[in-house]
């Protein structure tokens, strides 16, 4: 199994915390626990310096960590490169879903919290096709060719279908959702990817709520830590 580069979470006072100047550069370990926290987010090139991204910085999946590192639990934290200022080998939508199939290899891992923020298109410029060094575009120009998106695979679905003992949490983020919705979208995922936990969580109201097998509605709350510290003790016990 290839190498990822991952690591604990910086201290409080760790200068990462703060982004400062100083980076953090976590070990390269194997795996060596069996429950695998994913954080951080992926993106999709399409021009030399220019992608679709979706921005996400670890906070999650480092809580999490920590949290379950406090009851004594070990896990293995993977971020991606936007999570740990480069210090990683995932960085697009094909390394996390590279990763996840090198998880479900695994016969050790036993539980995979998703909180990738994959980026949800892909793109592409004119008849150029898209790439980290394909043709870089020149702002000066007078004028561009549309891009247009289409759907990114998803990765989170293949998880249970193909490991279906593996204990598997998944999150999903609405913006300015009511309730109803912000439910309905959850539980839509739970049902594609036959998660055992669903946080669905809202950018906006900042309500969390957290769904579990048929639909069981086991947190519900703006306290961000109390929900994920919800998810810890499930996932510990």
């Amino acid at each position: 199994m290839g190498l990822d580069i991952t690591g604990p979470s910086p201290p409080p006072d760790d200068p990462l915390a703060k982004r400062h100047n100083t980076i953090y550069t976590p070990p390269i370990m194997t795996h060596k626990s069996g429950i695998h926290i994913m954080g951080g987010g992926t993106m999709s090139h399409i021009r030399s310096h220019f992608a679709i991204t979706a921005a996400a910085y670890g906070g999650t999946a480092r809580a999490l960590h920590a949290l379950l590192e406090k009851q004594g639990i070990s896990s293995e934290l993977h971020l991606t490169k936007m999570a740990c200022m480069g210090q990683s080998n995932v960085e697009t939508n094909a390394d996390a879903a590279k990763l996840t199939q090198d998880l479900i290899a695994d016969p050790a891992c036993k539980a995979i919290i998703f909180n990738f923020a994959v980026a949800d298109f892909e793109g592409q410029i004119g008849d150029v096709p898209s790439g980290k060094y394909a043709t870089r575009l020149r702002s000066r120009d007078a004028g561009q060719d549309p891009m247009h998106l289409k759907p990114s695979d998803k990765v989170v679905p293949n998880i249970k279908t193909a490991r279906p003992d593996i204990f598997l949490v998944a999150f999903k983020t609405t913006t300015h959702e009511d309730e109803q919705e912000q439910i309905r979208r959850g539980m839509k995922l739970l049902n594609d990817s036959q998660a055992d936990l669903i946080l669905a969580n809202d950018t906006g109201t900042r309500r969390n709520i957290l769904i579990g097998k048929g639909g069981k509605i086991l947190c519900d709350t703006k306290d961000r830590a109390a929900a994920l510290q919800a998810i810890a003790d499930i996932v510990a016990n």
